[in-house]
């Protein structure tokens, strides 16, 4: 129901993040833990794991990208 949810109420980009984040693997770097895809999804993937075209993620990706 959370990803039902995530797919009505959330624009594309917060969508991404939210899967990139499940995706993510905590890793501890210099004593700071960040989160680390492993597997690089596609962009076809992304799309089809968010609800989306491919061209749409490649393009809120760089959005993603450009804000940092």
């Amino acid at each position: 129901t959370a990803r039902i949810s995530d797919l009505m109420l959330n624009d594309v980009h917060l969508r991404i993040l939210h899967v990139l984040i499940e995706m993510g693997v905590p890793l501890k770097i210099d004593g700071e833990e960040i989160l680390t895809v492993q597997e690089r999804p596609t962009h076809q993937t992304l799309a089809s794991m968010v609800g989306a075209s491919r061209e749409t993620v490649t393009r809120a990706l760089g959005d993603l990208e450009s804000d940092g």
